[in-house]
């Protein structure tokens, strides 16, 4: 189900519109398709990511990089569009959760590699 970069551009072109509401139905909408896509493409890029670092032949090793690298990619275009149109929210991180989240990160490691 891996779209090509041109033809996931091009459908979300044709597409794009600001925060959309999507009925509640019990058929498939256009919500829950692209929910579906952008799951299916985290799952790739993490099967390609664990066959690149586990590859032992370069050409191996740099095809599954590749395909790795073109799945980030549409997955992040769909999050864009999902995001655009309201479906995929995020939340800002304050500077106060961004420095209590260095001083855990820093305090592990400390005490992993402390000689360092």
């Amino acid at each position: 189900m891996h779209l090509q970069q041109g033809q996931m551009q091009n459908n979300m072109q044709g597409q794009m519109q600001n925060k959309q509401q999507v009925p509640k139905t019990p058929e498939l909408n256009d919500r829950d398709i692209l929910n579906e896509m952008i799951t299916l493409e985290k799952h790739a890029a993490n099967l390609y990511h664990t066959a690149t670092i586990e590859a032992n032949h370069q050409a191996l090793h740099q095809t599954c990089s590749n395909l790795m690298n073109e799945t980030l990619q549409c997955q992040r275009h769909l999050f864009q569009l999902m995001s655009q149109k309201g479906w995929y929210k995020t939340q800002n991180a304050d500077q106060q959760q961004i420095g209590q989240t260095y001083q855990q990160f820093e305090g592990y490691m400390q005490t992993q590699f402390p000689n360092q």
